[in-house]
Parts: structure tokens; C-alpha cells; sequence
């Protein structure tokens, strides 16, 4: 089970990736046909979800100088995945 400071951390991520979401989706639509990509949405919020798990598996293994188990693992994706309509509504109000 992730602690507080760690559960705590983990939305921050999230927050911040609402926030950047925008400017993901102006990037992704600039290079959508070099990028050979079809969908801008399902693009950007596949890839703030990398992000998100790629910076909370960064700040696990610093703070805890270990991987997480798959409980842990399972734990941030859901909370992840439970947040995933406000980075879809981000990218719908960004146009």
C-alpha cells in the first residue's frame, strides 16, 4: 500500500499533467503526420500517462531505494486510471 507522502506525490503528477496537457496536445498536433499519428487525443493522454508512471517509478526507487511490488504498482495505476477523465476533459477544453 503507497504511504501518504508517496499517494501525495503521485497526484501532484497527476495535477501537473492536467496542467501540461495543452501544450502536449499543441506539439502532438504539429507533428501529427510526421509522428504518423491518428488520434491527438488518445496520443497525448498515452503519453501523459507514461509520464506519470515514468516520474512516480523515478521518485519511488529515489525515496525508497527499491522497485515497487506489483501491489504498489497496481495501486498508482489505479489511482492514475481513476483520474483519467480530467486529462481527457483537458484535452477536450484545449480544443
Amino acid at each position: 500500500m503507497l504511504d501518504s507522502n508517496t499517494r501525495g506525490k503521485l497526484e501532484k503528477l497527476i495535477d501537473e499533467a492536467v496542467i501540461k496537457l495543452p501544450a502536449l496536445l499543441f506539439v502532438a498536433r504539429a507533428n501529427k503526420s510526421a509522428w504518423h499519428i491518428q488520434n491527438e487525443t488518445d496520443y497525448v493522454i498515452g503519453v501523459a500517462h507514461g509520464r506519470i508512471m515514468t516520474a512516480f517509478l523515478s521518485d519511488f526507487v529515489y525515496r525508497y531505494r527499491r522497485e515497487p511490488s506489483l501491489d504498489e504498482m497496481t495501486e498508482a495505476s489505479n489511482v492514475i486510471f481513476k483520474r483519467s477523465a480530467e486529462l481527457k476533459k483537458a484535452a477536450f477544453e484545449s480544443g
